[in-house]
């Protein structure tokens, strides 16, 4: 259990640092967050939010996100560290998902801005994520604590260096979330229904004319009858026949 726990706190420590540095990398990447965290407040709270007001709450998550992997790394510390950091991020997690539950029904779906400037809107599968993730926090924090699984003293080395790794594979996997959906999920409803620009749709039974109009394609026995009709038709230079 104790492989568990550390595994759930790297994942935890690594999405909340990607996280922050997202928001903090550009001065457009801070004013787009400011700006979906005043939408996500009037979500939640049934009313507009003041710019200033907005400037505030996104600077605030952003210094608690910024706190979670450094409490979480000062482990080699103090074991308690890593669970005040697990509980950080057990608090924004639930605030965050009941920001966007409030958000989705009420129909509004700002861009995500979770991990940098991601076009795809917010949606059903962010607040799963969420879930997921605050699932993963309570595990590796207060109820790894009350466990005495979140104080790994009789661990290996090698079972901790591998749990952390799967740790930071899965955070990887989720910053990336949006990516992965556009890359396998995209492609097959583009090719379901959408026809790339420039082509056309192949009908079968059809054919295109070099004037550009769709037009029904004959068989071989027309184009045959066709070919036939022209081999009995008369020559202009040809004599009539003899009556």
């Amino acid at each position: 259990m104790e492989y568990v726990v550390f595994g759930g706190q790297c994942l935890i420590g690594a999405v909340f640092a990607v996280s922050a540095l997202s928001k903090i990398r550009a001065r457009t990447a801070r004013d787009e967050f400011v700006r979906v965290t005043a939408t996500l407040l009037a979500a939640l709270l049934g009313r507009a939010a003041g710019a200033r007001t907005a400037r505030r709450v996104a600077a605030i998550v952003v210094a608690a996100e910024a706190a979670v992997p450094v409490s979480i790394a000062a482990r080699a510390l103090h074991p308690s560290a890593a669970v005040a950091g697990a509980a950080v991020a057990v608090v924004l997690l639930g605030g965050f998902s009941a920001a966007l539950a409030r958000a989705l029904r009420r129909g509004v779906r700002p861009p995500c801005r979770c991990f940098g400037a991601s076009p795809a809107p917010l949606g059903a599968r962010h607040l799963a994520r969420n879930l997921v993730l605050l699932a993963v926090a309570t595990a590796a924090g207060p109820a790894g604590l009350v466990s005495g699984a979140a104080r790994p003293e009789q661990a290996q080395p090698a079972g901790l260096a591998l749990a952390g790794g799967a740790g930071l594979v899965l955070a990887v996997l989720v910053a990336r979330l949006d990516d992965l959906v556009e890359l396998f999920v995209s492609p097959a409803v583009a090719g379901a229904g959408d026809t790339p620009r420039g082509e056309r749709h192949v009908v079968p039974g059809r054919r295109d004319d070099p004037g550009g109009r769709v037009v029904p394609a004959r068989s071989a026995a027309d184009a045959g009858g066709d070919q036939t009709a022209a081999g009995t038709r008369r020559s202009p230079a040809e004599p009539a026949p003899p009556r």
